[in-house]
């Protein structure tokens, strides 16, 4: 009777321990864009190591995905945007709190083509970005009315006076690294893309043309927080942190000079 009644003891204590431990695990959820997923995984885990007891889940998805879940009812605690109209579009509807709020990182876009394409055929010195008119296959973008990166290269396509010539040779993605997925397999020959992608491809994508910066909308993450608790708000602070800012400049961002 004394050995079942330890077991049974044993029993309970170890069930108390492991629902008191993972009660203690405090959650946390980031909604951010596909070109963000490595920097973003690269901080959380050092803010993990530093906070404990904190498990961070994140969703990396095109920002129209994410904004429009956000407006279905998820409820991340902290949301970066790859522009600034789909954080409007969210303020407009209340649904984070715009005290803390802020235009966080710039990105600029590059055409890439794969590393065995230039090993093949070789780009020309003088390579201008009207060769996109004559390309074999199609142009790989995201999606030019709704992921931003698609649209910055829509628009600059539009003022090069390029657009109604390749407007109906591009393959939409529904992120930015998708568009880039299908260079680096050699399935298209290019795309435009972030050059922060390309620090995340490393050996296989090459960047052969860097578009002006004139010829878009200014590039720009807003970040903001859809409610204040203390650990949002902690990593909303942690996000301007000098050693935070050198990682996103690793990975080819850089800090956004608000005026």
């Amino acid at each position: 009777m004394n050995k079942l009644k330890k077991i049974l003891i044993l029993c309970f204590f170890c069930f108390y321990v492991t629902n008191v431990l993972s009660d203690d695990k405090e959650e946390f959820l980031i909604f951010a864009p596909a070109s963000l997923r490595d920097a973003l995984e690269e901080i959380v885990e050092l803010f993990e190591s530093e906070k404990r007891n904190l498990k961070i889940k994140r969703v990396f998805l095109g920002t129209s995905q994410l904004a429009k879940q956000i407006t279905n009812g998820a409820n991340p605690d902290i949301f970066i945007s790859a522009n600034k109209e789909w954080m409007d579009f969210l303020e407009e509807k209340k649904l984070i709190l715009k005290n803390f709020r802020f235009n966080y990182l710039t990105n600029s876009l590059v055409v890439i083509t794969s590393k065995e394409h230039i090993e093949n055929n070789g780009i020309p010195f003088n390579f201008s970005v009207k060769t996109l008119e004559q390309t074999k296959t199609r142009l790989s973008l995201a999606l030019i009315n709704a992921v931003p990166a698609g649209i910055y290269a829509k628009q600059a396509l539009k003022n090069l006076s390029m657009w109604n010539k390749v407007s109906n040779n591009i393959a939409q993605s529904t992120n930015v690294r998708t568009a880039m997925q299908f260079v680096s397999r050699g399935d298209l020959e290019y795309g435009i893309v972030y050059k922060s992608d390309v620090i995340a491809a490393k050996n296989n994508i090459r960047i052969i043309h860097e578009i002006d910066k004139n010829l878009h909308n200014e590039i720009v993450y807003p970040v903001a927080v859809l409610n204040n608790k203390k650990i949002t708000i902690d990593f909303y602070n942690y996000l301007s942190e000098k050693k935070i800012l050198t990682i996103m400049e690793k990975w080819g961002f850089q800090k956004y000079q608000n005026d």
